[in-house]
């Protein structure tokens, strides 16, 4: 820990933002899960599904018990020991700008936001609240054409964005009891990954290098995100090393984060070597 003492830490990470520097001071959790289910040793014909159990069936009616069509987790204890937000926090939020739906919509082909949600709520509810998603589902045949089966075996890989207050392994004992008392004991679960929640002080040295760069270069004060969005490891320098962290740098929202053809464009990147160079600057005169 010693040889890791910091005044400050700056993590490098893409922001959704192009004209201005966005700032986030910390990580969701995660805790991602795999839910097993088999119900015999092979596939069966589907002329016989009126009397073999169905493993996709028991898969699908176990996530369908677990969240409501109104976006409300159904776990109970999922939410248990969630930290209220501090004043500060709550004045960061109300300071970041209405997240611009309409753009959103027209690059990524958006049905609607969940909940049908106006662009002004967008920003609460996607930093303020956990999550619980269905990452994936694996049973019977997905190919092309048909193949009649009854399933004997499905899968479902869940992950749930955590925030402070929320561990990954209260929550994967949350879900084995919802089961269990569900009538899904059959049903196997087990962690594959996670991670931590963890938030900094935004009022550190930090914070305000980071602010006073983004006033230099760009005019404007940064759009400061409490929390964090994502689950990147920040939690390791935040919880056990004790340093001060801001995540910032370049991108947009179309840079594709962790997808195919993942870009980031020439001129945000010198941008923000200048910027980067700015705080450094900024954070030795504090």
């Amino acid at each position: 820990k010693e040889l890791l003492a910091a005044d400050g830490c700056i993590w490098e990470d893409n922001t959704v933002r192009e004209d201005i520097p966005s700032l986030s001071l910390g990580n969701k959790g995660l805790c991602y899960l795999e839910l097993r289910c088999r119900t015999a040793n092979v596939d069966f014909h589907s002329s016989n599904a009126q009397m073999y159990e169905n493993a996709a069936w028991r898969i699908a009616w176990a996530l369908a018990s677990m969240k409501d069509q109104d976006e409300n987790v159904l776990v109970e204890g999922f939410y248990d020991g969630i930290e209220p937000l501090t004043e500060k926090e709550e004045e960061l939020l109300d300071n970041i700008p209405p997240y611009d739906g309409q753009t959103r919509r027209e690059k990524f082909g958006l049905r609607r936001f969940a909940l049908d949600l106006p662009d002004e709520a967008l920003a609460r509810r996607h930093l303020v609240n956990p999550s619980f998603n269905i990452a994936g589902f694996d049973a019977g045949y997905t190919g092309e054409g048909v193949k009649t089966i009854v399933s004997g075996r499905a899968r479902a890989k869940i992950d749930c964005r955590l925030v402070v207050g929320q561990t990954p392994d209260q929550i994967h004992d949350c879900i084995r009891r919802h089961l269990d008392r569900n009538g899904f004991e059959d049903i196997e679960t087990g962690i594959l990954f996670s991670s931590l929640p963890a938030k900094s002080d935004p009022e550190s040295r930090v914070v305000k290098a980071c602010a006073e760069s983004s006033r230099l270069l760009y005019c404007e004060d940064p759009v400061i995100n409490p929390f964090g969005c994502g689950s990147t490891p920040t939690w390791i320098v935040i919880k056990h090393l004790g340093v001060p962290l801001s995540s910032t740098g370049v991108g947009c929202i179309t840079s594709r984060t962790h997808s195919a053809n993942e870009n980031v464009k020439i001129e945000h990147l010198i941008m923000g070597a200048k910027y980067m160079a700015g705080i450094c600057e900024a954070f030795g005169k504090l």
